[in-house]
């Protein structure tokens, strides 16, 4: 598979991957659970994991074509190999489930400015 990168992709300092997160909502005196698929954008130059910032939002699946809309769906359940993230504290939390540490690939993507038609996709 054969992936383009822009030019101006910091590749190999800052990376981003798919993480599952939980946000926890409180409601009259009751809680609600809910996890979701966030992109997780790393502080630390070449790390995958530690300290980061997530989307406000879910992450939708959308893209050009529908190879991208499959590159997508592959680094999403990638995400669910890795430990949940916590939606306020952007901290790893043990939430009960079972969970497997991610081995080998890293899921780790290239961050950095994405210029139309260089979107660092697969192209087939």
């Amino acid at each position: 598979m054969k992936i383009e990168v822009a030019d101006d992709f910091s590749v190999g300092k800052f990376h981003w991957n798919h993480r599952v997160v939980r946000r926890v909502y409180h409601h009259s005196g009751h809680e609600e659970v809910t996890y979701a698929i966030h992109e997780a954008h790393y502080r630390e130059e070449g790390k995958g994991s530690g300290k980061c910032d997530i989307t406000m939002n879910p992450t939708d699946v959308s893209g050009e074509s529908v190879d991208d809309l499959k590159w997508t769906l592959e680094h999403m359940l990638k995400a669910l190999d890795k430990p949940v993230l916590d939606y306020d504290t952007r901290e790893e939390i043990a939430d009960g489930s079972t969970q497997k540490q991610a081995t080998g690939d890293s899921g780790l993507l290239p961050r950095g400015p994405v210029r139309r038609g260089q979107s660092g996709l697969p192209t087939g």
